[in-house]
């Protein structure tokens, strides 16, 4: 499996991003671990932050968030960053809808989709199958 210098969790709700948290923390122990309830703060501090990408870098992105759907903020972090070779994003959701996993494989960067709440094992078989 891949280390992870950071991973990035975006999910409109703070006990969600908790779990995620302990979720990625057991599986990956040393990687920095960033979270934010809010897409378009995430998507402002993507600017910020060109490092998250130059690194090997995991990204656990909510698909159904209030402000922006995940897959809207995953296309506009593509159009303002050149380079997303090291990024890998697991869409994070409680949603099944056909037309969500379908629009999930348009995107390079998605490496999975997985249902809420992720726990560690749903995200290893995702991870592994990448």
């Amino acid at each position: 499996m891949i280390d992870y210098k950071y991973i990035l969790i975006v999910d409109n709700n703070e006990p969600s991003n908790f779990l995620h948290s302990d979720a990625v923390r057991d599986s990956f122990p040393n990687s920095e671990i960033i979270s934010y309830t809010n897409s378009t703060v995430f998507t402002i501090a993507c600017l910020a932050h060109s490092e998250w990408f130059e690194n090997e870098t995991l990204l656990l992105l909510d698909s159904n968030m209030p402000i922006n759907f995940g897959y809207d903020v995953l296309e506009e972090i593509e159009e303002e960053i050149d380079d997303l070779d090291h990024l890998s994003v697991l869409m994070v959701t409680s949603s099944n809808l056909k037309r969500d996993v379908e629009r999930a494989v348009r995107f390079s960067s998605i490496k999975g989709y997985v249902g809420k709440l992720l726990g560690e094992a749903k995200m290893r078989v995702q991870l592994a199958n990448s």
